[in-house]
């Protein structure tokens, strides 16, 4: 494998990492259909500056907890999602509703933690 040395321009030139989640919804009795929702990272100070937006409640600062999961959660899903784009309010609406289980809501919100945590992807130039 050749060894590669990335530029500034390179660097720059990095498009955000996307990812696709897959939601498995119910159509029927026996029956299923998968949508795929897109999501895309957001940068690492936008993430800082809304992970800021979105301290802790007293209690949950009590049980160690960094950010209040309740309002960075959806902001997070919105600020991420590509196809569908959801607005906050939408992705309040899916985070609260009966409808999405905890395991679901949990899929999605760290496929975003995922997608603004990954490392670097570059296209490099050739060393020599």
């Amino acid at each position: 494998m050749a060894r590669k040395i990335a530029t500034l321009e390179d660097l720059l030139k990095k498009p955000a990492r996307t990812k696709e989640i897959i939601i498995n919804v119910p159509t029927g009795k026996s029956s299923t259909t998968d949508f795929v929702v897109t999501i895309k990272a957001i940068g690492s100070k936008a993430y800082d500056d809304l992970l800021a937006a979105h301290p802790p409640t007293n209690e949950q600062k009590k049980e160690g907890t960094s950010y209040n999961i309740d309002t960075f959660a959806p902001a997070l899903i919105s600020a991420c999602s590509v196809t569908p784009a959801l607005s906050e309010e939408q992705a309040t609406q899916i985070w609260t509703s009966n409808e999405w289980s905890r395991g679901e809501l949990t899929e999605l919100f760290i496929g975003c933690v995922e997608v603004n945590s990954k490392g670097l992807d570059v296209p490099f130039n050739e060393v020599g």
